[in-house]
């Protein structure tokens, strides 16, 4: 059973999940736009309202305390078959505040870095790049695109997850990943 509500002051309609009372899908003109767990819709505007920008700088080359996501979509394709890795796509926008609670609460976590360090990885602004977005099917904001090193999509994760659901999402992925795939 789904309950729904709008919030005027916040622009989104919450809709709790049956099976997870603290779970609500955040939509926007009608559209599902993402997953987000809050224990109650003031702490989500609160979250939402505080969440930080992108990080445009994350370091590249395996760093240990983030994620090294590569700049732009030609070059992690490119990088996935050299590497003969997988890829991780991030597709957000700028005014995504579940995006950027994305990078603030989820991609900073050791376990999410560590995994990550198993893929190739790319933030695509879906507005910047419609034509990326438009090949994957892309229309809600974040979307986690998995997918091989020929850009063949693993699995397509749409909204918010949480740290730990994440990583287990990623392994999910990469155990579909057949490497020979990627050359």
């Amino acid at each position: 059973m789904h309950h729904r509500g709008f919030d005027d002051s916040c622009g989104l309609e919450c809709v709790e999940n049956g099976h997870d009372s603290n779970k609500f899908s955040l939509l926007c003109s009608g559209s599902a736009v993402t997953y987000a767990s809050f224990s109650s819709q003031n702490e989500s505007k609160a979250k939402l309202a505080s969440s930080a920008a992108p990080d445009s700088g994350a370091t590249k080359g395996g760093s240990a305390t983030k994620i090294a996501w590569e700049d732009t979509f030609e070059v992690a394709m490119q990088r996935a078959r050299t590497e003969k890795k997988p890829i991780m796509i991030d597709f957000y926008t700028d005014w995504c505040g579940v995006c950027k609670q994305m990078d603030a609460d989820v991609f900073p976590k050791k376990d999410v870095i560590t995994e990550s360090d198993k893929w190739v990885s790319i933030k695509i602004n879906a507005e910047k790049r419609p034509d990326v977005a438009g090949a994957y099917g892309v229309t809600g904001y974040p979307t986690i695109v998995f997918a091989e090193g020929t850009g063949k999509p693993l699995s397509v994760i749409p909204g918010y997850s949480p740290s730990t659901e994440f990583v287990g999402l990623m392994r999910e992925a990469r155990a579909k990943w057949k490497p020979e795939a990627a050359a």
